[in-house]
């Protein structure tokens, strides 16, 4: 039986560990922001500017599908655990194992701030 190859974020882009903590009041930069094929993470002091192309394996349209969302940062953590992205769609990112068993959707932040210049 043929191993199924890992379809997610690569498990060393880390861009949880930039953003702002919790008890930082500016909930967007608590969260990675995703637009045109680049993920956005920023705690006001550090950022990177990450193409999707090379931190993830993702299709074109599932690229497409994340443009202008925020995911936030634990929940960006919490992906990378899983093996699979299954689907993204409008509410968020829909995650499993391939077993079969379970999946576990992960909603994106629903913001009316606009995320900083960068």
């Amino acid at each position: 039986m043929e191993k199924l190859k890992r379809y997610n974020f690569d498990k060393n882009a880390r861009l949880d560990l930039v953003c702002a903590k919790e008890l930082d009041c500016r909930i967007m930069m608590q969260c990675i922001f995703f637009e045109g094929g680049k993920a956005v993470a920023s705690d006001g002091h550090a950022i990177i500017v990450a193409s999707l192309e090379e931190i993830s394996d993702l299709q074109p349209d599932s690229v497409e599908k994340l443009n202008g969302k925020y995911l936030h940062s634990q929940a960006f953590r919490k992906i990378l655990d899983y093996k699979y992205i299954d689907k993204i769609d409008d509410e968020g990112i829909i995650v499993s194992n391939g077993n079969n068993c379970f999946s576990v959707k992960f909603l994106f932040a629903k913001l009316e701030c606009g995320y900083p210049d960068y």
